[in-house]
């Protein structure tokens, strides 16, 4: 399974939202028989998805002017 585009607003920020939706996100793959779920993360946000569990794969790349890393998690 894929995830795109997971944002929350500044004003949202810290208070868990985040983890809520991509935990939703994991429950619901892993239901419709998904085995690891992959996403290409902004490179400033790759600490808050290595705290749930992703690790990173491959080398930096640019979309659309910010560096980027894909990021993996076996579920």
């Amino acid at each position: 399974a894929k995830l795109e585009r997971i944002a929350v607003l500044k004003p949202y920020r810290g208070q868990g939202i985040g983890k809520r939706i991509i935990a939703a996100s994991l429950g619901l793959a892993k239901t419709k028989g998904a085995l690891e779920v992959i996403l290409d993360s902004q490179q400033s946000a790759t600490g808050f998805y290595e705290k749930l569990g992703f690790r990173q794969e491959g080398e930096l790349f640019e979309e659309v002017g910010i560096p980027h890393i894909a990021m993996t998690k076996k579920l």
